[in-house]
């Protein structure tokens, strides 16, 4: 499904030219939406969506989350980035 949206946004982006690409996504796609926007970031991706707008996402955020911030400080401190995110 990444795929997908992966060739989605290229043909967008393609079709869009120098007008902005706004993704929406519903439960599953807007977990997809996101998945897809926070890699192209990461990847420095040139189909890096202008703006996203999520509806009933299916994703969860966890009790554990707040130790993401230790997490990214002990990923920086090593020099492991994958870890840091």
């Amino acid at each position: 499904m990444a795929a997908a949206a992966e060739i989605a946004m290229k043909h967008a982006a393609q079709v869009a030219g120098d007008r902005p690409v706004i993704v929406l996504g519903y439960s599953h796609g807007a977990a997809l939406a996101l998945n897809h926007a926070m890699n192209a970031i990461i990847n420095k991706s040139d189909t890096k969506p202008d703006a996203i707008v999520l509806f009933s996402p299916e994703i969860e955020i966890t009790p554990a989350a707040f130790l993401a911030k230790w997490q990214g400080i002990i990923g920086e401190a090593l020099g492991l980035h994958k870890l840091a995110w």
